[in-house]
């Protein structure tokens, strides 16, 4: 017969069985808002304007593991696990592609010559600009007096962002000349603000959880009861 001591060790031992797989999986978003500062390239701007109100958000694996691109300099990481993102430029949408390019974020820290940078880095989709469709997604924050970041850690919350002092980022739009031509578009704009947004659990597993504590109330209940029939 289970008494309400182990009642409440087994149900620690379902939360903590539940616990499990979420601390392996901690996707976290980051959504942010700016403009476009600059449209230069003709093609681009039969379809933007500058100060053209940005937004967007992108959602990465805060648990993945940090590669080195280049093992001769250890003050630069990749961070794979990007999950996606998503653009916004007035009406117009672009998506992430992985397919065309799997996307990471890249930490410089303390990179003499250069300081601290943060930069996304993603394949994207959307609609053609006179034929050309959008190909690639990047966001450049950098601090030339390397005091933005304190080490290669791959921030989890946007604050960790602020004190970059340029904020930046490039939609580019690749035209195919011929195989071993290629012209890329770019549209350039500007971060003014980045926020940390909250990722709510999954639906099956807000389900899972609310079934425990349905099937712990109604063994509470259903035990009351058949005390008071005794």
């Amino acid at each position: 017969m289970l008494t309400n001591k182990s009642l409440s060790r087994s149900f620690i031992f379902l939360l903590g069985l539940l616990a499990v797989p979420c601390a392996k999986a901690a996707p976290v978003t980051f959504g942010f808002t700016g403009f476009v500062y600059e449209v230069i390239d003709p093609l681009l701007a039969n379809r933007f304007s500058e100060n053209q109100a940005v937004s967007g958000s992108y959602t990465f694996e805060s648990t993945a593991l940090a590669t080195y691109p280049n093992i001769s300099n250890p003050n630069v990481v990749d961070y794979p696990g990007l999950l996606n993102i998503s653009l916004t430029i007035g009406d117009y949408t672009a998506t992430y592609n992985p397919s065309s390019f799997p996307g990471m974020i890249r930490i410089v820290n303390d990179l003499t010559g250069w300081g601290d940078s943060y930069e996304v880095w993603a394949g994207m989709s959307g609609a053609s600009i006179g034929g050309i469709p959008p190909s690639f997604f990047v966001t450049a924050m950098n601090d030339w007096t390397g005091m933005a970041l304190s080490s290669l850690a791959l921030p989890v919350d946007a604050s960790q962002l602020a004190s970059f002092d340029n904020q930046q980022f490039q939609l580019i739009f690749t035209e195919y000349v011929d195989p071993l031509t290629m012209i890329d578009h770019v549209l350039d704009g500007e971060i003014t603000s980045i926020t940390t947004s909250v990722v709510p659990l999954p639906g099956a597993l807000l389900l899972f959880v609310s079934g425990l504590f349905v099937s712990f109330g109604s063994f509470g209940f259903l035990k009351k009861r058949r005390r008071h029939q005794a």
